[in-house]
């Protein structure tokens, strides 16, 4: 409404300079209250459509954030898993050293026909 009494105020300047007269300054004026009007709104619209872009950006960002989570839980998860196959593997390497450094037979350079023979059956198709 600041606009329409400013336009109001300026109406006897414009019909002193002879650009509007009688009911041509009042529809001057109604047009520029209303360009006004629909500028101010389409100003103010931008803000709304600017807080909805800047509500949806919220969302998505939000959204991104809990699947990052998610997958850095699994991730988590995954390292743990791996961790422990590691040290069962660790344990499993140092069964076998100790069984090998165990082995009566650990200093001789090569097995004997019958051992061979015995891990040929073991290890046949």
């Amino acid at each position: 409404m600041a606009w329409l009494s400013l336009i109001v105020k300026f109406l006897p300047w414009l019909s002193k300079l002879g650009a509007v007269k009688g009911r041509g300054a009042i529809v001057l004026a109604v047009v520029a209250a209303l360009g006004a009007s629909h500028g101010w709104a389409f100003w103010k619209g931008g803000d709304v459509r600017e807080a909805a872009i800047v509500a949806d950006q919220a969302k998505q960002t939000a959204k991104i954030n809990a699947r990052l989570f998610e997958l850095g839980e699994q991730l988590s998860r995954a390292a743990a898993e791996l961790d422990a196959a590691r040290a069962a593997k660790k344990i499993v390497e140092r069964r076998l050293e100790d069984e090998a450094r165990n082995d009566p037979g650990a200093g001789r350079i090569a097995l004997p026909a019958a051992s061979v023979r015995r891990l040929e059956s073991r290890w046949a198709d």
